[in-house]
């Protein structure tokens, strides 16, 4: 069997509306780049969440190790497939749930609508790297605060003290209802 037939059996197994075109990216990559246990694991928890979800990246040939060995995905989850994301509280809950080891979540991402509008969205970063590979697992939140008169992109990662999450560069920490009502009003 061939390796494109083993994951195109899976999706057969597991897949519960996913297809090999949603895994490629615009940097090439389809399916047979990422790890095939990862692979699995998101047909798995697109089944059990029982929403549709949108790959926005997997593989990349370059930048974060995470991503560079086919060990993380980033999704757009929706109640109503390109007209509702799923609000962010129960996209955090379903990811944190499900056993990834890394889960992150952005408040500042868009998806276009198949009319081509620009729309904002909750994006979410889930990845399997083990424990042994880095500092996980880890939670984190990423939002965009004003430093200095310029507008960055933060990230917030959470403590297993209190549950909050901390930022060393401004060295405040924030809570996820907090960030969830005052960045996305929901």
């Amino acid at each position: 069997m061939s390796e494109s037939e083993k994951y195109l059996q899976a999706i057969d197994k597991y897949g519960n509306h996913f297809s090999p075109a949603e895994f490629r990216t615009r940097e090439g990559v389809d399916m047979t780049d990422l790890d095939y246990d990862f692979f699995v694991q998101l047909l798995w928890f697109r089944q059990w969440a029982g929403f549709p979800m949108l790959i926005t990246s997997t593989k990349r040939p370059t930048g974060d190790d995470v991503h560079t060995k086919g060990l993380a995905a980033d999704l757009i989850i929706f109640e109503d497939w390109m007209e509702k994301v799923l609000p962010p509280k129960r996209q955090w809950l379903l990811a944190t749930t499900w056993p990834f080891f890394g889960v992150g979540i952005y408040f500042d991402w868009h998806f276009t609508d198949d009319n081509g509008h620009s729309k904002p969205a909750i994006g979410l970063h889930v990845d399997k790297l083990l424990p042994s590979q880095g500092d996980r697992p880890r939670r984190w939140l990423r939002v965009e605060a004003e430093i200095d008169g310029q507008t960055e992109k933060l990230y917030y990662y959470q403590t297993t003290i209190n549950g909050r999450f901390y930022n060393k560069k401004t060295q405040k920490t924030l809570e996820l209802a907090n960030v969830i009502k005052k960045v996305w009003q929901a």
